[in-house]
C-alpha cells in the first residue's frame, strides 16, 4: 500500500508539472511570441522580425561533380601448368570509373 501511495504522488506531481508547461506555451504563443531564428533561407535573425517581405541572401544550386570508385570485377582466366595441361584460375581485377553526384551548393547573392 505504501508503494501505491508513493507511485500515485509521482504520477500526480508529474501531470500537474505536464498541465503547467502546457499552460505556460499557451500563453507565451497567446502574447504573441516570436523565436529569434532566421527562416529556411539565409536571412539575417534581425531582417526577419523588421522586415516581413524581404529576399533571401543566398540560393541553392545543382552541380554535378564526378567521383572516382573502384570497383572489383572477377574474370576467368586459362592458364596452363608444367605438364601443358589447361585450368581456369579467377582474376579478380579492380576497375575505376567515374561515377556523377548531384550535389546542391548554396550561392550567395
Amino acid at each position: 500500500m505504501r508503494h501505491f501511495i508513493q507511485s500515485l504522488s509521482i504520477r500526480s506531481i508529474a501531470c500537474a508539472g505536464c498541465v503547467a508547461l502546457a499552460t505556460l506555451s499557451g500563453s507565451i504563443a497567446s502574447a504573441g511570441y516570436q523565436p529569434n531564428y532566421a527562416p529556411k533561407y539565409g536571412v539575417a535573425p534581425s531582417a526577419y522580425h523588421n522586415d516581413h517581405h524581404h529576399k533571401p541572401t543566398y540560393y541553392f544550386k545543382e552541380i554535378t561533380v564526378y567521383e572516382i570508385r573502384q570497383i572489383p570485377e572477377a574474370h576467368w582466366v586459362t592458364k596452363y601448368d608444367h605438364y601443358n595441361k589447361p585450368y581456369q584460375v579467377k582474376v579478380i581485377k579492380i576497375r575505376t570509373i567515374k561515377v556523377p553526384v548531384i550535389k546542391r551548393v548554396k550561392v550567395a547573392y
